[in-house]
């Protein structure tokens, strides 16, 4: 049998202003139902050495913090100059916002 037709692929990219508390002024609160992956780019120069990550159920909901299945909280050790996947265990949500231990600028890639 074979089977054709049309794919769609579904990507974002996005520059986040990384906060040190939850819901600070700024805070992009990013819509992540559609998707089931991404990748975390820390630029050159960055300081920022640890990410922390918050879900809700959509963007307008209220965001707790993300626990894996061991009960451990979903964190990042993230060096400058680095790329790393996020936390597969953030994509059961409909929202994200991620916290970094200083204020800082990250780019964020999502894939279906």
């Amino acid at each position: 049998m074979r089977v054709t037709g049309m794919f769609r692929h579904f990507y974002k990219r996005l520059s986040y202003g990384l906060k040190t508390t939850l819901n600070g002024t700024g805070f992009k609160n990013i819509a992540i139902q559609d998707f089931a992956g991404g990748e975390i780019f820390n630029p050159t120069g960055n300081t920022v050495a640890t990410l922390t990550f918050y879900v809700a159920p959509s963007v307008d909901d209220t965001f707790i913090a993300a626990y894996d299945s061991a009960g451990a909280a979903v964190t990042l050790t993230v060096a400058s100059g680095k790329a790393y996947p996020i936390p597969a265990a953030v994509f059961g949500a409909g929202a994200l916002q991620i916290t970094g231990d200083v204020a800082d600028t990250i780019h964020l890639t999502f894939k279906a």
